[in-house]
């Protein structure tokens, strides 16, 4: 799919399981979102109508998390009313949103700055996890499935809800529920294709 950086996010020589040595095709980096400006957005595709399974994933590394918004690590919407969308809130906590409404939310101080952290959102059938390096957080039940027109990644761009950070190896699985129990957060980079 065909990504479209706004602002200035940065591909780094930094991630989870970076070497000393980095190079261009050893999937060693990751991108820096500066909190003011920087997202990267993916137009519609007819994946992204998340019914009975699916996984979203990716390594984060918060570098602030904002006292005064809430932090969008993705959202994924169609206009102003439908929209399906993972927050980092202003005391650590994570929390999933349908059409506007929480409903799976995780105990604050969660996560921190400066740690990478892998999180995925995990649809097993109508019944939504949030899993923190492995370990459910949270869990959670939202009903509707609606054919999403775009996502972004690292902000909210409609209300000025930015990440300031380091996101790397995001992935989208529609389908699948990679993980229905505690597991061991991936050690290397994923595949590409």
């Amino acid at each position: 799919y065909t990504m479209t950086a706004t602002g200035t996010p940065k591909s780094t020589h930094f991630g989870p399981f970076s070497p000393s040595l980095p190079t261009v095709t050893s999937g060693y980096y990751s991108n820096k979102f500066n909190g003011t400006s920087d997202y990267l957005s993916v137009p519609s595709n007819t994946n992204w109508t998340f019914t009975g399974q699916f996984t979203i994933e990716g390594w984060f590394y918060p570098t602030s998390i904002s006292q005064d918004h809430p932090n969008s690590l993705w959202n994924f919407r169609d206009g102003d009313i439908n929209n399906f969308e993972l927050r980092l809130d202003s005391n650590g906590s994570l929390t999933l949103h349908h059409d506007g409404n929480q409903y799976a939310g995780t105990s604050s101080n969660v996560i921190s700055t400066n740690t990478w952290y892998h999180i995925a959102v995990v649809d097993n059938n109508g019944t939504q996890t949030i899993y923190v390096d492995g370990v459910s957080k949270a869990t959670g039940t939202s009903s509707g499935a609606t054919q999403y027109t775009f996502a972004n990644i690292g902000s909210r761009p409609a209300n000025n809800w930015w990440y300031t950070g380091y996101i790397d190896d995001f992935r989208i699985t529609s389908g699948i529920a990679r993980y229905t129990a505690n597991f061991t957060p991936p050690t290397t980079a994923f595949p590409t294709y």
